[in-house]
């Protein structure tokens, strides 16, 4: 869930998909991935990183729903912000990686 209350999921799609968590109804589709998206985490500054299969990392503008950058890595299973606010994320063959 964003700070501002929009809720986040991602599919198998393909997608990550936004919705109201007033009403339930879709307020966003943010596309750009060739594999499912398992992973999501909202960071402190409010922007959306999202991680897939196909091996990389999006972050998105929570404002807008703009693609603001994309990260490499392996296929992606977790992502989660620590106390020092850096994005750690996990990688299918148990590698780990961390974003500041």
């Amino acid at each position: 869930m964003g700070l501002d209350g929009k809720v986040y999921t991602g599919s198998r799609d393909t997608t990550v998909r936004v919705w109201s968590p007033y009403d339930g109804v879709l307020l966003q589709i943010l596309e750009g991935y060739s594999g499912t998206v398992i992973a999501l985490a909202v960071g402190p500054d409010s922007k959306v990183f999202s991680g897939s299969q196909d091996g990389t990392i999006s972050v998105w503008s929570d404002d807008t729903g703009a693609l603001l950058h994309t990260l490499h890595t392996g296929p992606v299973i977790a992502l989660a912000f620590g106390r020092d606010n850096v994005l750690y994320s996990g990688h299918i063959g148990g590698s780990m990686c961390t974003w500041r």
